[in-house]
């Protein structure tokens, strides 16, 4: 699974302002970074790969209602998400790794951070 294939997955189904990796410095403040993480290792027998990816999503100086009212919105859209098709990858299952979005912090300028991190079943 890419990148630009995941993003524009989450796109899909929550139209927002995502970005790879990191927040750029010429972002506006409503926007969110997509990144996937390495998992479990393939299973040698099967050939299942379990990739992760986390969602944070930024908000406005300050505003933690809204900026926690979109992280829901994503994160409701990908929880226990089966059978889809990223880019060339069939996912079996988009699991949540938490019950609810985590609160991370505010960043320097005082935009409050949302984590979503989700797991993963792609099979061969």
């Amino acid at each position: 699974m890419k990148i630009q294939e995941l993003i524009d997955f989450v796109n899909s189904l929550v139209p927002f302002s995502y970005y790879p990796y990191a927040f750029p410095t010429t972002s506006s403040d409503e926007c969110g970074v997509i990144a996937i993480h390495a998992g479990p290792p393939e299973d040698s027998e099967t050939g299942i790969k379990y990739p992760n990816f986390q969602v944070l999503v930024r908000g406005k100086a300050r505003d933690f209602e809204n900026t926690e009212a979109r992280a829901y919105e994503i994160f409701d859209a990908l929880k226990n998400k089966k059978e889809q098709q990223i880019g060339a990858n069939s996912v079996v299952i988009i699991r949540p790794q938490s019950s609810t979005p985590i609160f991370i912090g505010l960043d320097e300028a005082e935009r409050p951070v949302f984590s979503l991190n989700f797991e993963t079943v792609i099979r061969p």
